[in-house]
């Protein structure tokens, strides 16, 4: 259960670290490739019942990314 959450947050940190390197277009492909990738472990992510600071966390963790990507 909690393998599914770690993977969501690699795939935030990969995601984050590709935001950094540049805009290039193998860079922007492999960004959106993450994001689809983590956008099918929120999903499953949710079906789940964690405890609360996990989902906190993962939230935190979301929101900080959503604000790199539109800053970027």
């Amino acid at each position: 259960m909690f393998e599914i959450v770690n993977k969501a947050f690699e795939d935030i940190d990969k995601i984050t670290i590709l935001l950094q390197l540049g805009g290039n277009v193998i860079e922007q492909s492999q960004i959106k490739n993450q994001i689809l990738s983590l956008e099918k472990k929120i999903d499953e992510i949710c079906r789940l019942d964690l405890p609360e600071k996990l989902k906190l966390d993962l939230i935190a963790a979301l929101k900080k990314l959503l604000r790199k990507i539109h800053l970027s």
